[in-house]
């Protein structure tokens, strides 16, 4: 929220151990359960359930900076890119055309 004050946070437990979904339901996030195994669950669940413009999915474990969140989802917005990485650059929809959306990427939707 503090570096994407606009947008809706959720949070997808699947079956986390720790405080995770807890401190998210503090901080505003809209917090639900998958309690299925596995990473892609949460994600085929999530996109199910969530009608977006962009998606910015990250792990709770603080893999990749919060201040990157707005560098991120800019060119989808303004209709640049389609996805994007934040190991890649963000790519326009025919180069996404040719490989696979996987976890851990934003999409526009």
């Amino acid at each position: 929220r503090r570096v994407l004050p606009g947008a809706d946070v959720w949070v997808y437990d699947n079956n986390s151990s720790d405080a995770t979904a807890r401190v998210a339901r503090e901080h505003g996030a809209r917090v639900r359960r998958e309690p299925r195994q596995g990473k892609g669950n949460a994600v085929r669940q999530m996109l199910r359930d969530i009608d977006a413009d962009c998606y910015l999915m990250v792990d709770g474990d603080d893999t990749y900076p919060a201040e990157a969140a707005p560098d991120l989802v800019r060119p989808v917005l303004a209709g640049r890119a389609e996805e994007g990485s934040p190991a890649q650059p963000a790519r326009s929809a025919s180069a996404v055309a040719s490989s696979a959306v996987r976890p851990g990427r934003w999409v526009k939707g």
